[in-house]
């Protein structure tokens, strides 16, 4: 358990989940891989809350990932909404909603797993 605790504490983590997630949201939606393309809100929810999962156990600051995580989202529907109509993206505000839920939720999972390891 200390070793992932260890491994969850490191920065990488939380930056490459934050560029894994800028990649796919720029995609062309015709070449995201069959194996990810389900419900959109969905997609949101579980990425930003990995991303926030991530952010919050290496950082340990609820607030700055709040701000960070609506901030994203936010900004993540910008790029969309400024990528070719050819892409089948759209700046969509229940997208920033279902990033924020993530967000929260992801948040709430590190605070619990950090008490864990403490307990461990």
């Amino acid at each position: 358990m200390i070793l992932i605790d260890k491994l969850l504490k490191q920065k990488v983590w939380s930056w490459l989940c934050g560029g894994l997630i800028i990649v796919l949201c720029a995609m062309p939606s015709k070449e995201i891989p069959h194996s990810l393309n389900f419900y959109d809100k969905t997609q949101h929810f579980i990425a930003f809350g990995a991303w926030a999962f991530l952010t919050m156990y290496a950082y340990s600051s609820t607030l700055g990932v709040m701000i960070g995580g609506a901030l994203f989202g936010y900004g993540i529907e910008i790029m969309q909404y400024l990528l070719p109509v050819s892409f089948h993206r759209a700046y969509d505000l229940a997208d920033v909603l279902a990033d924020f839920i993530g967000v929260l939720l992801g948040i709430s999972l590190a605070i619990l797993f950090s008490k864990i390891f403490k307990k461990g």
